[in-house]
C-alpha cells in the first residue's frame, strides 16, 4: 500500500478496484490511506457491500429495466435489448413477433444481466417457448459453459459465492425469509425467521440490512415502512438452502401462523375494501395464497389450511375478487372431514356464485351443499338446499350456460 500511495501521491488519477466484497476488510483501510495521502486521487470500487469509508458516494446498480422505463434514447427496454443481442450472438436471432415472449423471459428473470445472458445462450437448444416454461426453475436452467470466472458460469455459482460471504446468523435469516413470495416488513421477517429473543435481539433486522447491503435483498419504502424483497432467482436459491438445512417445515409453519394472524387483523378492519385496507391486503395476499397452498398438502396443517382458506375467501370478496372468493370457499369445503363445516363453506360459495351471475356454479354448489347436509344427517337442510337449487334455475335460467 505504501508503494501504491507513493506512486499516486501527486497524480490526478482514477483507481478502479473490482469485486471487493470478499476482501472488504483489507480494501477499506487501503482506500482510507490512499485518499488521505493522495489528494487528487479518485477511487471507483465495485462491491456488493459498502466500504463505509468517509466521503463514500454509493451508486446502486439496479437490474436492467424490462418494460415501462425504456433504454437510452427511448428505444426498447435494456433487458430486452440485451437478450436480443446475446441471442443473435448465439446464432439464434429472435423474430419480431416473438418480442412479447422475450419480454416475459426478461420479466421472469427480474432483469438480472447474468441470468439474461445465460438464458439467451440456451435459446438454440430450447427455443423461446421451452425457455419460458423452464424458467420456473431458474437455477437448474441458467447454467453456462466454463468462463474465466467460475462465479459467472451459472446463477447458482454466483449465489454460492455471495452466500459464502455471509455470517452464520445472516445466512439463517437469508434462508428463512425465502418463504416470502411478496415484499415483507422487518416485523413479518422477525416472526417467520424467529431467533431466540435473548440469542440475538437484532439478528433479523440487522441481518436484513446486511443482506440488502450485499445485494441479496432489495429494500424499498412502502406504506410508510420499509419492505424487503428478493429477486426470484435469489428466492429460489434461498429455498434450496432452507431445504438443505432441514428447516423448511418449521419455517413454513411459522409463515403459516403469521398469515393466519395477518388475515385475522385484516378481517377486524371496520371499513374494508377502501383506502389503506386495500393496500395492506394487496401487500400480503400472495403470501396468504402461498401459505394456503402449502398447508393444504400437509396432513398436520389441514385445519389451519381450511381456516386460512375461509379467511382469504372473506377478504377476497371484500376486495371485489369474487372469483377467488368462490374458489377459496370451495377449497375450504374440500379441506374438512366435517360435513357440517363443508355445508357452511359450500353455502357461502353458492352465494358468491349467485352474486357473480354464474347460474351453473350456483346450482352445482347448492346441490353439493345438500349432499354434505345429507351426510351430516341434516335432512331438513338438505331439502332446503335442494329447493334453493331448483329455485335458482327457475328464477335465473338466463344466467345458465347449460339448461
Amino acid at each position: 500500500s505504501e508503494s501504491v500511495a507513493s506512486a499516486l501521491a501527486d497524480r490526478h488519477a482514477l483507481l478502479v478496484l473490482d469485486n471487493c466484497e470478499h476482501v472488504r476488510d483489507g480494501v477499506t483501510p487501503l482506500v482510507e490511506r490512499l485518499l488521505a495521502g493522495c489528494p487528487r486521487l479518485t477511487v471507483l470500487v465495485t462491491s456488493r457491500a459498502r466500504l463505509m469509508v468517509p466521503f463514500e458516494h454509493v451508486f446502486a446498480v439496479p437490474p436492467l429495466p424490462v418494460d415501462g422505463d425504456r433504454g437510452e434514447g427511448g428505444g426498447e427496454a435494456d433487458a430486452v435489448a440485451r437478450f436480443m443481442d446475446r441471442a443473435a450472438a448465439a446464432g439464434w436471432p429472435v423474430a419480431e413477433e416473438q418480442r412479447g415472449l422475450v419480454t416475459e423471459v426478461c420479466r421472469k428473470l427480474d432483469g438480472i444481466a447474468l441470468a439474461i445472458e445465460l438464458a439467451a445462450a440456451r435459446l438454440p437448444t430450447l427455443g423461446l417457448d421451452e425457455l419460458v416454461a423452464g424458467l420456473s426453475d431458474h437455477l437448474r436452467l441458467l447454467v453456462g459453459g466454463r468462463r474465466a470466472d467460475e462465479r459467472h458460469s451459472s446463477v447458482r455459482a454466483m449465489l454460492d459465492w455471495s452466500a459464502g460471504l455471509l455470517t452464520s446468523a445472516d445466512l439463517t435469516v437469508f434462508r428463512r425469509i425465502a418463504v416470502f413470495v411478496a415484499p415483507f416488513t422487518v416485523e413479518a421477517a422477525a416472526e417467520v425467521a424467529e431467533f431466540a429473543p435473548l440469542e440475538r435481539p437484532d439478528a433479523v433486522a440487522g441481518g436484513l440490512a446486511r443482506l440488502a447491503e450485499q445485494s441479496l435483498l432489495i429494500a424499498a419504502p412502502s406504506s410508510g415502512s420499509i419492505r424487503y424483497r428478493a429477486l426470484e432467482a435469489i428466492r429460489q436459491y434461498g429455498m434450496e438452502q432452507l431445504v438443505g438445512a432441514d428447516d423448511l417445515a418449521a419455517t413454513r409453519s411459522r409463515h403459516l401462523r403469521w398469515c393466519l394472524t395477518t388475515a385475522a387483523e385484516l378481517a377486524r378492519e371496520a371499513q374494508p375494501a377502501i383506502g389503506t385496507w386495500r393496500v395492506r391486503f394487496d401487500e400480503v395476499a400472495d403470501d396468504i395464497r402461498a401459505a394456503v397452498g402449502w398447508a393444504a398438502d400437509q396432513p398436520d396443517h389441514r385445519a389451519e389450511a381450511r381456516a386460512l382458506a375461509l379467511a382469504l375467501a372473506d377478504l377476497a370478496f371484500a376486495r371485489n375478487l369474487a372469483g377467488e372468493s368462490q374458489q377459496r370457499y370451495e377449497q375450504a369445503a374440500s379441506l374438512t372431514d366435517d360435513p357440517a363445516a363443508a355445508v357452511a363453506a359450500l353455502r357461502s360459495a353458492a352465494g358468491v356464485a349467485a352474486a357473480r351471475m354464474r347460474g351453473d356454479d350456483t346450482y352445482r354448489l347448492w346441490r353439493a351443499a345438500a349432499d354434505a347436509a345429507r351426510r351430516a344427517g341434516d335432512t331438513a337442510s338438505a331439502a332446503r338446499h335442494l329447493a334453493t337449487a331448483a329455485t335458482t334455475f327457475y328464477r335465473s335460467s338466463g344466467v345458465f350456460a347449460r339448461l
